[in-house]
Parts: C-alpha cells; sequence; structure tokens
C-alpha cells in the first residue's frame, strides 16, 4: 500500500495520483483537512490502526509513504460535541494538555512511516533552521551571501555601512492578519543606514544579509538524483527585483529550463544527503559575473511552478519514485 499525506487543494498530488492509478496502483491519500482518529496502537508490536472519514488503515499494510505537506490533526479537536463536553473545566488548559498527548501519537505514527524502505519527503524536517541550512551549505563548498543577525543598533550600523543590504525573516514568512480584511505579507526588502539609525538602541534579533545584484534567479526541485532547474528573470522588474513572490500578474518575469554546471550540481547533491533530504525545492541566484550564490531550500517546495512553465515531467518522475 502506498500513502500519501498532503493538503486538499494541492495540484502536484493530484496529478501525481493520477499518474499512480495509470499505472495500476491505488494509493490512499490523507489530507491535513481530515480528522484522524487512533483504532489502535501498541508500541511493544509497533502496530497502529487508524481511521480517517470512516476508513480504516493498517499502518502494517504500508509500504510506500510520501509526505508531500500538512499536518495529522486528532478529529477530536474538530468535533463541537468534543468541545462543548469539556466546558466548565478551564478549556484552553484542557486543550493544551489534549494536544501534548496528541504530539506524542502523532510522532510515533510519523517515525513509523518515515522508517519504511520508500519514503519521498519527511514531515519531521517540515521547516528547515535557515541558519544551519547556510552554515552546511558554505560547508559544502557552495557560496552564501553575507548574514549577519543581532538585537543591538550599534551592530547592525556597522555591518551595513558596507554595502546594500536587505532583511528578511530568520524563520519562514508569517502572514500578520491586521483585520478581517487587511493582512501583512512578509517579503525581502532592502535595509539602508536611515532605516536603522531611527530605531531604538536595541530591538528584537534581526537578520541583515548582503543585497547581491543578480542576472537570474534559479529554482531547483530535486527527488533523489534527479535535479530539474528553472531560470527566472526578476532582475529587470523593479517589482520583483527584490523578491520575486511580489508578483506583477501584468509583466510576469519569463521562466525558462536552465542547466546547472557540473560543479555546482555536485555540491548540492552532497549538501541535500547532508542535511537529510530526498526532496525539495532549492533557491540560488547567479551573479553579474556568473558566481552561483546559494539562498535557502524548501522540503516541500513549490512543483507545479517548475514542472509547467519548463514542461517538466516531475509529477510523473515522482509517481515512478513511489511505485518502484
Amino acid at each position: 500500500m502506498l500513502l500519501i499525506i498532503s493538503e486538499e487543494l494541492d495540484p502536484t498530488t493530484s496529478e501525481v495520483i493520477l499518474w499512480l492509478v495509470s499505472m495500476g496502483k491505488t494509493p490512499i491519500r490523507i489530507n491535513c483537512e481530515d480528522g484522524f482518529s487512533i483504532i489502535g496502537l501498541n508500541p511493544e508490536l509497533n502496530s497502529i490502526e487508524i481511521q480517517v472519514n470512516n476508513r480504516r488503515i493498517d499502518l502494517d499494510s504500508v509500504k510506500s509513504f510520501w509526505y508531500r505537506n500538512g499536518t495529522i490533526e486528532c478529529s477530536f479537536f474538530r468535533d463541537k460535541t468534543f468541545i462543548d463536553s469539556i466546558e466548565g473545566y478551564p478549556a484552553g488548559h484542557v486543550l493544551r494538555f489534549l494536544s501534548y498527548e496528541w504530539i506524542v501519537i502523532k510522532d510515533f505514527v510519523i517515525t513509523k512511516l518515515e522508517s519504511l524502505d520508500k519514503v519521498l519527503g519527511s514531515y519531521s524536517k517540515t521547516r528547515v533552521n535557515k541558519l544551519n541550512v547556510l552554515f552546511q551549505a558554505s560547508q559544502c563548498g557552495l557560496q552564501i551571501p553575507s548574514t549577519y543577525i543581532s538585537s543591538q543598533k550599534e551592530n547592525i550600523e556597522s555591518f551595513i555601512n558596507r554595502n546594500k543590504y536587505i532583511t528578511k525573516p530568520i524563520s519562514e514568512i508569517y502572514p500578520i492578519q491586521v483585520s478581517n480584511t487587511e493582512t501583512l505579507q512578509m517579503f525581502t526588502s532592502e535595509i539602508n543606514f536611515h532605516d536603522v539609525e531611527t530605531r531604538k538602541e536595541t530591538f528584537f534579533p534581526s537578520l541583515i544579509q548582503e543585497q547581491i545584484d543578480k542576472w537570474i534567479e534559479i529554482r531547483i526541485y530535486f527527488i533523489g538524483e534527479k535535479f530539474y532547474s528553472m531560470a527566472i528573470f526578476s532582475q529587470q522588474n523593479s517589482k520583483t527585483k527584490e523578491d520575486f513572490r511580489k508578483y506583477d500578474y501584468n509583466n510576469m518575469n519569463r521562466m525558462v529550463p536552465f542547466r546547472i554546471p557540473d560543479e555546482i550540481l555536485e555540491k548540492l547533491k552532497f549538501f541535500v544527503k547532508r542535511i537529510s533530504l530526498n526532496t525539495g525545492s532549492i533557491d540560488m541566484i547567479i551573479t553579474n559575473s556568473r558566481e552561483y550564490i546559494f539562498l535557502e531550500i524548501n522540503p516541500a517546495g513549490n512543483i507545479d511552478m517548475i514542472s509547467k512553465p519548463c514542461n517538466y515531467p516531475i509529477e510523473k518522475e515522482i509517481a515512478f519514485y513511489l511505485e518502484k
């Protein structure tokens, strides 16, 4: 049996499943929107039986597992009758306790699935530490931007006096809901000496990174030993120059297939093995002097945005990887 954990609206998962069906396989898909319940779990035998959408699944029969994205939620947390039943108690504390209980169960389930012989993706590595990733990339011989984190205005001022710099989240992009109709989005932004000069002497630790004039951006999706690369011509558009995600829908960036030099490709292969990922999306830039600079890695990545513009058979390749 092949088990997939994903999100309901993820188009890549749906396309991979169509390929698997054409190969005579019938995978089971669990979406993070689905409610999960435990029928039976025996730690001694490492035996787990779950129920999702009224369907019982014995995890002992699962031979291949793909973690695409999403999480595993306990069905009780979505049951209003259950939530109402704890009224009269400090509900917030009870739910917090139960969430800790569920984390232990969930981690055990994921550990069993990720111990299978054929696994693609990693739930336990859903989010990577960007600072550790930069360090590991540099240890593998990849160039990275000059990066600095401090909570001291004096130190930041000294650092940004040298070149042009940008700031961005240390962790992940997290939209901030301001009102029912307004959401603040986070992007990479240019920062100068004046921006820092007007701040207080101390502030929350902030990341400053060298701003590198680029020729093109490179988005790379990899699965096992296969790497698919795309060039994004974002530099000529003032809207996308600093951050490709500031999409200009009236003048979309040109995106074309791209071949990475063998020397860089070997370093990338060494790097992803070093951080124990067998799939994901890598962001790089190429400078005007044709230097390759590593930026970050996403363990899931947007596959659709690479496969469709470049006509890469990535979804088919994922299906073959899981089916073999």
